[in-house]
């Protein structure tokens, strides 16, 4: 009579041994899905190449619409981008001689004293972007906010503004990527 239990208990080692292998590669699979869950689904962005924050400000006419000022860039450098927007529109009133003073005399302008003629809403919104196996180019709003600028609003306090606000979208999203 032979003795089976040796070979029944290396049998189960093995089918042990092998499924903990699988459930590790199934594991690595699921991990490297990236999920996201959103308000009308979920996008599966596979392996992510590249995550960017971006952050855009649109300052337009309250009343037609019509912008006054837009820029977008990486979080960190929308101050500079828009206040760089606002210097180039400026440079091309200043090349043109400049605006009328309340006494008809030429003014050359400088950023700080550009001050709105007319109600504005500024629009300031922060997302990631993605770049990844399954999106090649996926945008996730994570703020957006829309406040009003009233006339004689220097737009140079209005760009200060998002000094602040990208120094907080900034800490956030370090933030959130550190407690994973």
């Amino acid at each position: 009579m032979t003795n089976t239990k040796p070979a029944f208990i290396i049998a189960l080692a093995i089918i042990l041994s092998s499924t903990i292998l699988s459930i590790e590669s199934i594991k690595s699979i699921i991990d490297d899905q990236n999920v996201l869950q959103l308000e009308n689904g979920t996008a599966r962005l596979g392996k992510i190449y590249e995550e960017r924050l971006i952050t855009s400000i649109h300052i337009k006419d309250a009343e037609t619409g019509e912008e006054l000022l837009s820029a977008e860039a990486p979080t960190g450098s929308i101050y500079a981008s828009a206040k760089n927007e606002l210097q180039k529109t400026i440079d091309g009133i200043n090349k043109s001689g400049g605006i009328t003073d309340d006494n008809g005399k030429l003014e050359k302008l400088s950023i700080e004293q550009v001050t709105l003629k007319k109600n504005m809403t500024v629009t300031i919104k922060t997302y990631i972007k993605y770049r990844s196996e399954y999106q090649p180019s996926f945008s996730l709003t994570i703020d957006e906010n829309e406040k009003s600028a009233g006339i004689g609003t220097q737009i140079h306090n209005v760009l200060l503004n998002t000094k602040d606000y990208s120094s907080k979208m900034l800490e956030t999203f370090y933030a959130d990527r550190l407690m994973k």
